[in-house]
């Protein structure tokens, strides 16, 4: 905007006024659909843009481009700029005999690695990928990083120095708009890379349905982020009419509904019944809300013998199996057996409650939700229950409604649960749905493959 007093920068999203051209954040969002190309756009970013080391003046050892991803598809990246960009020198850097040496980054125009790899190197900034300044870091599969309080985003966040960064998701938003945060945090799109700030102007008011926590929303999303769907429309550089963005044949939706085997039947049958009777036993005593991660946690094991019954515990698998122990023995091995830690990771999206405010001392650092959803610090609420003189009972201080002490939920530290933790009992055995897809594939085979090559003979 032009002023009396000269050229005034604004920033529409906070409304912020500066004299001098603020710094820009030089990357984004990709959150193309799924198929539609991230991959090959990225290596053609690579290609376009000049082949220089970073010159950023960190007293880090120059870098190229950086590719982090997860090890399910790093052979992918890898096999694809072979293809695509062969003349571009590319580095795996994974593996415990890797060179971390400083200098050897800078030989390569692209460096492949792992979350894991870089949450290993987070203690140690001297060498390995916490010593480069890149000129282009990529995160693949950017939404890992969602929860911002986790090892591996807070790796991301100390370790990656980059002029330009980039964040591959086809789910930029999976649980809630805070998994936005991470990203906004990585690209460093001031000041909403500060959660503070983020908390309080997007995420407390989509929370209260103000509509100002949307536009600002709207406004952050398009200008950072561009997604592209397979049922979006372009206009065609020849004819000039609408044309589907991709061509592709309609879809064929089958739901194919899996049958559990007699066995897994039986074992399932046992543990449901087991679980509805706890449940009502549960809610006669009025305990249900004080206990609700044990309920959280019998959900876990149904769903996992719907899957298999080889991903249950075996101190459980082997009651439910003998089916002769009592209805408190098995509920212990479903409950138990799950650990605190993952008991607190399922209750980990019940509420914010360690950024609100308390609604009683105004004080951030929440520990406790109500069945209402408010949270507040265990003292106030306590405290204010005490006062009520009524056991225990009384009316939340936010919106009235009955709340008890014996219903408060504690909010859970935040965890991460990484693949691979050791001491996992989980043992062999094919499932129904396992044996009902290969079935499928082979019905497949035989009518579009085999039987074709059949006749071409």
């Amino acid at each position: 905007e032009v002023s009396p007093s000269g050229i005034v920068y604004k920033n529409l999203a906070t409304n912020s006024a500066f004299k001098k051209p603020p710094r820009l954040p030089r990357g984004g969002i990709l959150a193309d659909d799924m198929g539609l190309g991230k991959t090959i756009t990225t290596i053609a970013l690579i290609l376009a843009s000049p082949q220089r080391e970073s010159r950023a003046t960190t007293g880090k050892s120059p870098g190229k481009n950086l590719v982090i991803c997860p090890l399910s598809v790093l052979y992918n990246w890898s096999e694809q700029l072979k293809l695509h960009a062969p003349s571009l020198r590319v580095r795996t850097y994974h593996g415990p005999d890797r060179d971390r040496h400083p200098k050897t980054f800078g030989l390569h125009d692209v460096t492949l690695t792992t979350y894991d790899v870089l949450r290993a190197e987070a203690r140690d900034k001297t060498q390995g990928l916490g010593s480069v300044a890149w000129h282009r870091a990529v995160l693949d599969e950017a939404h890992v990083i969602k929860g911002h309080r986790q090892a591996t985003a807070q790796a991301v966040f100390q370790l990656v120095t980059a002029e330009c960064k980039w964040c591959l998701t086809g789910t930029p938003i999976q649980n809630s708009v805070e998994d936005l945060f991470s990203l906004a945090r990585f690209l460093k799109l001031e000041p909403f890379d500060q959660f503070d700030w983020f908390n309080r102007t997007i995420l407390r008011p989509l929370k209260n349905r103000d509509v100002s926590g949307f536009e600002r929303l709207q406004l952050l999303l398009r200008t950072w982020c561009l997604r592209r769907t397979k049922d979006m429309s372009v206009q065609d550089s020849e004819t000039g009419l609408s044309r589907p963005l991709l061509m592709l044949p309609r879809k064929t939706l089958e739901v194919v509904k899996v049958p559990l085997d007699p066995g897994d039947r039986v074992l399932y049958d046992r543990l449901f019944n087991c679980a509805a009777e706890r449940v009502k036993e549960l809610e006669e005593r009025s305990q249900l809300g004080q206990n609700f991660s044990q309920v959280l946690s019998l959900l876990v094991r149904l769903r996992q013998l719907c899957c298999a019954s080889s991903l249950l515990p075996a101190a459980l698998l082997t009651e439910l199996r003998q089916g002769k122990g009592d209805a408190a023995r098995l509920l212990e091995a479903a409950t138990a057996a799950l650990g605190k830690d993952k008991v607190e990771h399922l209750l980990r999206n019940l509420a914010q409650a360690q950024e609100d405010d308390c609604s009683i001392c105004m004080e951030s650092g929440c520990d406790i939700v109500t069945r209402c959803g408010h949270v507040f610090h265990r003292g106030c609420i306590e405290a204010a229950l005490r006062q009520l003189g009524q056991g225990g009972s009384g009316l939340c201080p936010l919106c009235r409604g009955p709340i008890k002490k014996s219903e408060l939920l504690e909010k859970p530290p935040e965890l991460e649960v990484v693949e691979g933790d050791e001491g996992s009992d989980i043992h062999a055995g094919a499932s129904a749905k396992i044996k009902d897809h290969w079935k499928a594939v082979l019905a497949f085979l035989v009518e579009n493959v085999f039987s074709k090559s059949l006749g071409c003979c």
